[in-house]
């Protein structure tokens, strides 16, 4: 496992080549551990059938689960759940990268399984503050994720994640400060417009400053 720490890279050109090099581990089928807002997690090329099930395999997750997505922005949505909305883009403008996660029918031509055996209805997105990680979501497309838990809380350090999580990881992305203790806030999209899915780390209230017509559910 090859340890990137993203506080020292600075350069542009640097954060490209590490992005590059991760992407084409990614692509062959490995595994990544990286941040998001809350802790770490497992990432893996949600188009690579061998990286979806090895971390299915390390969290012995049965064959129905399908994983959520972390994107760039929020025009990666379009192929796999249709056209980005105004609402979608101005949410996505205010709050993103941020704990804020968008809950989306899937295009039933996508035919997307994101490791499960079905295809799934609905897809949940977000995106990371991580530059190193945000640029290799811009080159390979979304990616597949899942948090590392310990004692069903994610993890925030390297010694907390277990041998076999690291072993079996091509690259670890660290470098982020964490805010373990926001639960995502989660807003839902479908053809009657948004709704307030779970309130978290962003109020009702802000959601609404942007989408006044915001349905809770």
């Amino acid at each position: 496992m090859k340890k990137i720490d993203s506080k020292v890279v600075k350069s542009a050109k640097k954060r490209t080549e590490l992005a590059f090099e991760i992407l084409e581990s990614l692509r062959g089928g490995a595994i990544a551990i990286a941040p998001i807002e809350q802790g770490y997690v497992l990432v893996a090329d949600m188009y690579s059938e061998e990286g979806v099930e090895r971390i299915k395999s390390l969290k012995e997750l049965s064959e129905e689960v399908y994983f959520p997505l972390l994107v760039a922005n929020v025009d990666q949505l379009a192929p796999l759940s249709g056209p980005v909305t105004p609402e979608k883009r101005l949410l996505a403008m205010e709050f993103w990268p941020g704990p804020l996660i968008f809950q989306c029918p899937s295009i039933a031509g996508s035919m997307l399984k994101i490791g499960s055996k079905y295809f799934p209805e609905t897809l949940y997105f977000r995106s990371s503050s991580d530059k190193i990680l945000n640029e290799v979501c811009e080159l390979i497309g979304p990616l597949v994720y899942t948090p590392i838990l310990k004692e069903k809380k994610i993890v925030t350090n390297l010694k907390d994640i277990s041998k076999e999580f690291r072993s079996a990881s091509s690259h670890f992305i660290s470098g982020s400060k964490f805010e373990p203790n926001q639960t995502p806030t989660i807003v839902g999209f479908d053809s009657k417009g948004a709704s307030l899915i779970r309130v978290g780390a962003i109020e009702e209230s802000k959601i609404r400053k942007i989408i006044p017509n915001l349905q809770s559910n």
